[in-house]
């Protein structure tokens, strides 16, 4: 297969995860929430993983700690998370969901679903889940590559 810009994964992947974000944030704004989607994405993953320190959750977003501690501190200022200490280590804390930041979610998630329905919209299920898989395979590809 020959390189196009315009048409390589990175950048289709980069813009479609642009274009969701910023669609994302447009329906919550609408419905009177000020969360942006990196909060949006930190709060998801905290919801699944109860407890987590911001080293895992950089690492769940390919980003570096600095930007997670940011992130953390806003959601925290917003009593969403709190950080707790790590029980097993001292030097390190636990970022938790509040019940504050339960109730944020459960409000936002069928804003989500909608802002996906949307984006699949005219799409048949069997190519949005061999396109999700497709990307799944390519992740594990290259996150097998980047530990070598």
């Amino acid at each position: 297969m020959q390189y196009s810009f315009k048409g390589s994964l990175g950048r289709l992947s980069h813009q479609v995860s642009r274009d969701l974000g910023k669609y994302l944030e447009a329906k919550f704004q609408e419905a009177g929430y000020s969360i942006n989607s990196h909060q949006w994405t930190v709060l998801s993953y905290l919801k699944e993983h109860q407890r987590s320190c911001q080293k895992d959750i950089a690492r769940f977003l390919g980003t570096d700690k600095v930007m997670v501690k940011r992130i953390v501190d806003e959601l925290e200022q917003s009593s969403f998370v709190l950080r707790e200490e790590d029980p097993d280590d001292k030097r390190f804390n636990q970022v938790v969901v509040t019940s504050l930041g339960e109730a944020l979610f459960d409000s936002l998630a069928p804003k989500a679903e909608d802002v996906l329905m949307e984006a699949y919209e005219g799409i048949p299920d069997a190519s949005i889940n061999q396109c999700l898989e497709t990307l799944q395979f390519i992740s594990g590809n290259l996150e097998g590559k980047l530990k070598k």
